[in-house]
């Protein structure tokens, strides 16, 4: 629905999904966040056969790839190297432990 908005509007919008929404809407679309859920699942999995499964909470995101994004496909040069390499920055923070989802309120 956000993306079809975006459309209508003629702004442009971040997709985010267990895919990549770029072909959803080619035009509007910049770039997708992919939460890809069969990375926690293999984790579990394997923890529990590993007999290390305890009840606790355990983090999988971006330091273990299962949250990461996508492409910039057709926008590729629309958006700046500045803005790519603040993204990557953001990246590799949050992947090192720099900051935290925590740190932002979530």
């Amino acid at each position: 629905g956000s993306i079809e908005a975006c459309k209508e509007r003629g702004v442009y919008a971040i997709g985010g999904a267990g895919g990549d929404q770029f072909e959803a809407a080619p035009d509007t679309v910049v770039v997708s966040v992919i939460k890809d859920i069969s990375v926690p699942i293999m984790f579990a999995y394997e923890t529990y056969l590993a007999g290390e499964l305890e009840p606790k909470i355990y983090r999988v995101g971006v330091a273990e790839k299962a949250v990461y994004y996508s492409p910039f496909h057709d926008f590729e040069d629309f958006v700046s190297q500045d803005v790519k390499d603040k993204l990557a920055e953001i990246v590799n923070d949050l992947a090192t432990g720099k900051v935290s989802v925590k740190d932002i309120g979530y």
